[in-house]
């Protein structure tokens, strides 16, 4: 609690925790003067609350680093994109398995069931957007997410959306970052995760 001085106007900060009474007799320091001061219930609860500590920050929870829980297929030829994305994932720890075409990439989704898809454009035996049409029509798939991987390396590309791409969620080019990619399939693998809670309570 701050007072003035009657006699000189000097202020001073009270401290209400050793002012027992509803009235204080103080001195001031420096003139000398002496006189009182009234203090309520009021005046001690505000300097009750100006004197307590600021609220802790909320804290966030942390996400987590790694996703053992997470199977993923790589289903692309070898090449410098696959690579990047072999190592993201083994960065995060994810389940993984790789195969180099479109026929091992049929057969490992229906005994692998992952639940992020990552197909190159360029597969051969069978072609990712025909992958992508039977994935979304299986029922049991239809929910799994869904990357499609090619290495044109244009700057002014046209950046294609989701809805062209026969049913997948995203479309990674060209030589990016390992940090783009990791950050990319965070993202994909939190949805996975939902979409697995999902089918779960279903």
């Amino acid at each position: 609690m701050v007072v003035t001085c009657t006699g000189c106007n000097a202020r001073y900060r009270l401290d209400l925790n050793k002012v027992k009474t509803s009235r204080a007799l103080l001195q001031c320091p420096k003139c000398g003067r002496r006189f009182t001061v009234s203090v309520t219930e009021e005046d001690r609860l505000r300097d009750a609350l100006r004197a307590a500590p600021p609220p802790a920050p909320e804290r966030k929870p942390r996400e987590p680093l790694y996703f053992p829980d997470i199977r993923l297929l790589v289903a692309d030829e070898p090449s410098y994109l696959r690579d990047t994305i072999l190592d993201c994932a083994s960065e995060l720890k994810t389940e993984t398995v790789v195969v180099d075409d479109g026929e091992a990439a049929l057969s490992a989704i229906q005994q692998f069931s992952p639940d992020v898809i990552i197909l190159g454009t360029a597969l051969s035996k069978v072609y990712c957007f025909e992958l992508c049409e039977r994935i979304r029509a299986d029922e049991r798939l239809s929910n799994r997410r869904i990357i499609l991987t090619s290495m044109p390396h244009e700057s002014n590309r046209f950046r294609r959306t989701p809805e062209y791409l026969h049913g997948a969620d995203d479309l990674i080019e060209g030589r990016v970052e390992k940090a783009e990619v990791v950050a990319r399939l965070r993202e994909h693998i939190k949805a996975a995760q939902y979409n697995r809670q999902k089918r779960s309570g279903d």
